[in-house]
């Protein structure tokens, strides 16, 4: 029965990435998908290739006892392919590059550039859509930068952090990026103060990483990205959600130190769900709990197709990013 089930979803998954790369393929003038840019009628033969990596991604990650892994890698994938774009894009052929106008590739500037510029462009719109769509998945498995806090954190026991200290730090932040991006906006700040301030963030960025590496948390998601925290408030406009069954949960903890988040502390559990700000129902603690009180919910499904149906969702969001999301 579980191969079937895991069968059909897959097909499913590869049914719905074909169709909405068809979609990117075919309607935009200027083309969209790199292979096409590469040679006329490429965009088929990446259609394809995406297409069934994406079946192959939901066939690994249909196992939860492997889906951490999986998941990592895939994000870690994405970021590599998406700073690599990057590079080529300024240093070999612009083909690389969308059109509009280069910015730099830091989580931050994507709501601070719109707020700067007056305007919903390309990446805003796409980093609220997949919000809406599959709730907190923009920080697990969908932000080009995150990959990288992941990777650094990844070994070595977890420390934990006051909620209420972190909550503290990730809304001063929050807050003293939108005012800059507003001060600057109302009083015309040339280009080269803005890229200043956006090269000094970014590197900011990298230096947390290493706080990152040195605490074995992810910090620079959990307490510096203001788009993380965003996305902790935008979520709940979306139907999906990850909440614990108090009913089944007998407080064992043993979720705690799975989660990379540092949202299931044991003041969350109490209370019977993950932080809100933090949790972006990665899955990873899944298999840790043997009482199967963590759930996925999506409207009035049950929680085991609630879990399909989001995963099927953020693997076809996170395969349309592959294809074009590029600077």
């Amino acid at each position: 029965m579980q191969r079937h089930q895991r069968t059909i979803c897959t097909l499913i998954t590869v049914f719905l990435v074909s169709s909405l790369l068809f979609v990117i393929q075919v309607i935009p003038q200027h083309p969209l998908l790199l292979f096409e840019r590469l040679h006329k009628n490429g965009g088929w033969v990446q259609i394809v290739i995406l297409s069934l990596f994406a079946g192959f991604l939901f066939w690994k990650m249909y196992d939860r006892k492997k889906r951490a892994y999986w998941r990592k890698f895939a994000w870690l994938l994405f970021a590599v392919f998406f700073f690599s774009q990057l590079l080529l894009g300024l240093f070999a052929d612009s083909v690389f590059l969308l059109t509009g106008k280069l910015h730099f590739p830091i989580p931050s500037m994507i709501a601070g550039g719109a707020i700067y510029r007056r305007e919903i462009g390309f990446m805003p719109l796409l980093f609220f859509s997949t919000v809406l769509l599959s709730g907190g998945a923009w920080c697990s498995q969908l932000c080009y930068f995150g990959a990288f806090d992941a990777m650094a954190s990844r070994t070595g026991s977890r420390i934990s952090f006051s909620t209420v200290k972190r909550n503290s730090i990730r809304h001063t932040v929050f807050f003293f990026f939108i005012a800059l991006s507003i001060i600057f906006s109302l009083f015309g700040f040339f280009n080269n103060y803005i890229n200043l301030i956006a090269a000094s963030a970014g590197v900011t960025g990298l230096l947390v990483l290493i706080l990152s590496f040195r605490k074995k948390r992810m910090i620079h998601c959990t307490y510096y990205c203001p788009l993380g925290l965003l996305t902790g408030y935008l979520k709940f406009l979306s139907p999906f959600s990850f909440k614990i069954n108090m009913q089944q949960c007998t407080q064992c903890m043993r979720c705690t130190s799975a989660c990379p988040y540092n949202a299931l502390q044991p003041e969350d559990i109490k209370k019977g769900r993950p932080s809100p700000l933090v949790c972006t129902s990665c899955g990873d603690c899944l298999p840790h709990c043997n009482h199967n009180a963590l759930e996925y919910r999506f409207f009035r499904f049950n929680p085991a197709k609630s879990e399909l149906i989001w995963l099927i969702t953020t693997i076809t969001l996170y395969t349309i990013f592959f294809a074009v999301a590029r600077i």
